[in-house]
Parts: C-alpha cells; structure tokens; sequence
C-alpha cells in the first residue's frame, strides 16, 4: 500500500515514527513516505521517503494552526492509500482527506487531556477546561477515523468504546539498539544515565540532588524543557557530578546505558506519566542495567515481577540516594538485576513483538481494499 506517515511536531528520525513504524512498514513492502513540518534535505533511508516541508510559524499555537493544513496539501499531493499522523493537531486537517477517499490513522503517543494538565506553559487556571475541550473534540473525531493506533493499553481503553479499530501498539524498543557491556568494562567512579526530556516533572532536581555526597557521574542527555530551571539545578551540589551531552543520536544514547551502573527515571507522579508505559525502563533493561524507577503501581509491578531493580518515591531524595548505595554497594547483585531486565525485555518488551500488530492494521486495510 501507499502510506503517508505525518508529523506536526515530532524530529524526521524520531524512533517511533520513522526507526519502528516507518522502517517496519517499509520492510514489510508498502511504500512509505515521511511527511515532517521543518526544514531539511529531503531523502530516503531505511526505504522510506523522507520529505520536509516549510511551515512559517512565530509561536506554537501558529504552528499548530499552520502546520496541519500545509502537510495536508502535501498529503493530497502524494494521493496515498492510507495517511498515519502522530500530532493531535492533525486532527483539523483529516475530515478533508477522508473526503477525498484517504484512510486516516491517528497514532496517540499520549493521554492529551491529562497532558495538558501538566503542561508548565498553560497557565494553571486553563489547564482544566482546556483539557476538557480538547478531549471531546478528540473523542467527537476520533469516532469517523479509519483506525486508532495508541502507545499503551491505558490510552486504547480510553478510545476503544468510541472506535472499534482502536489497537495498542506499545513504543518498546528496539533489541538491536542496545548491547550489554562487560562490567569490567565500565568506567569509575560509576555513572548512572538518564535520557529523555530535562524537566521538573521527569525529576531532574531530585536525582541531581540524590547524588550530592556520593562517589558517581550522573550522565544526562535530552532536551532542556526550560532553561530556567535547567540553570536551577546548578544550586544542588551534585550539579558538578553531572554530564548534559545535550540532544544525542541513538548510538550515543547505547553507549551511555551500556556504560552506566544504573539507570534512572524518576517521573514525578503526575496523571500523564501514572498510567504511562516507561519506554526508558524497557531501553534500561535491553541495555542489561539495573534500574531505579517510580513507584507507580504499574512500573513498580514490572520491576518486581522481573527483579531488575528498585521502585522508589521520585519526590523522595534520601530513599532515591539509598537505592542507588544499595545496588553500588552489591555489584553481583546489580548484574544479576541487570541480566534479568534483558532477559524479560527480550521476551516481552522489545519492538520485535509488537510489530506484528501495527502491521495487522494495514493488512485489514489491504483486506478491505480486496473485498
């Protein structure tokens, strides 16, 4: 089939729109074109075409009402079988390329009402009645769209009662990206990682203040939400035990987990994140690392069905500092920890099982198409 993948906001290399879904469509024989609202060199990699179109924006509210109907355009263009967007912003623009015969997937990487809920940005007497709104105009378009591909089971049992081909296909990833390394390998005094967004909420003060009197290298590496916070951070003393390697590809983002006694993620507890499935805890555990995470009812139980480290308060700096002694201070247990988390995840929490179900829902497209 001819598919046309679309994003608003998200980088062309993003790892679940263009490494698992994009390169896994393509390698299943559709022809796949990536649509990305930027500037950049057009390509083709991993079989998929990759093509970059300029949207002029001042703020993120202009972006999110330009952008949608420039991809469109580029959409009708391109005249695809099927078209797979992953903004919800996306959404103003489907009615009219479903008039026009296109089948439209909305792929939701998050609970956007509860998001917005945390958003710093929104002032905070908005965040309630704006996620109000949001969430029954998602729900009233979500009812005539094609398919429905969600991050987690949480966020499918939220749209399924409206769309029956609501499907979760959960954003594990990828066995090929991570390796684990020779203890004897690693550097001292021992770092511990965390990738992702550099944020308040993702707790970035608490393991930066966790680290304070102990003998470690805390590597950071990701966008900073704000920068003022970011310069914040400098007051806790383990600010000079820290490395920020600043946005990073893949391959670093391997090297950094393999080269780490611990991983974190400490996502304070905030709607969105609760019910959220840790991709970082499944990227920790590939990497064969033992991990200290949350102590959400749903991670906490990941962690202790596999024994692959510790569940914590994330606003709680002195039981966050105690859990990484603990596992520094028994290095055979941190890698039999470790060598669990990489076991389970190979079986359970790679992208190699759940592919077979993104690619069912355009075989029930291509079904449909025959019948």
């Amino acid at each position: 089939m001819d598919v046309c993948h679309v994003t608003t906001a998200h980088p062309a290399r993003d790892i679940r729109i263009f490494h698992k879904e994009c390169a896994s469509l393509a390698a299943a024989g559709h022809r796949v074109t990536l649509l990305v609202a930027g500037k950049g060199e057009d390509c083709e990699e991993k079989g998929v075409r990759v093509q970059y179109i300029m949207v002029h924006y001042k703020s993120r509210p202009g972006r999110m009402l330009r952008a949608p109907f420039a991809l469109a355009a580029a959409v009708l263009k391109i005249n695809p079988q099927v078209v797979h967007f992953h903004d919800p912003e996306f959404l103003i623009a489907t009615r009219r390329l479903q008039q026009k015969g296109i089948r439209v997937v909305y792929d939701v990487h998050e609970d956007l009402p509860r998001q917005i809920l945390s958003k710093f940005y929104i002032p905070a007497w908005l965040r309630r009645p704006l996620a109000s709104v949001t969430e029954r105009y998602e729900n009233r378009v979500a009812r005539r769209l094609d398919a429905i591909v969600t991050a987690t089971p949480h966020i499918a049992q939220r749209f399924l009662p409206l769309n029956a081909h609501t499907t979760d296909v959960r954003n594990f990833p990828l066995q090929e990206e991570f390796t684990p390394v020779d203890p004897c390998q690693k550097p001292t005094p021992p770092h511990l990682c965390y990738t992702g967004g550099i944020s308040q909420i993702r707790g970035a003060g608490e393991m930066i203040d966790a680290i304070g009197d102990l003998d470690v290298i805390l590597d950071l590496a990701g966008p900073v939400d704000s920068c003022d916070y970011f310069q914040q951070l400098r007051r806790f003393p383990g600010w000079k035990k820290k490395i920020y390697h600043g946005m990073v590809d893949r391959a670093v983002v391997s090297r950094l987990m393999g080269q780490s006694a611990i991983g974190l993620n400490l996502m304070h507890p905030v709607p969105n994140y609760v019910d959220a499935i840790p991709t970082k805890l499944f990227e920790y555990m590939l990497a064969g690392i033992p991990v200290i995470i949350s102590d959400f009812p749903s991670w906490k139980a990941i962690v202790d069905t596999h024994q692959c480290g510790l569940a914590v308060n994330p606003l709680d700096t002195a039981q966050i500092r105690e859990a990484i002694k603990t596992l520094l201070a028994d290095p055979a247990m941190a890698a039999q920890m470790g060598a669990r988390g990489r076991e389970a995840a190979l079986k359970h929490y790679s992208w190699e099982t759940e592919r077979e179900k993104l690619l069912m829902v355009y075989r029930n497209f291509e079904s449909q198409s025959v019948a």
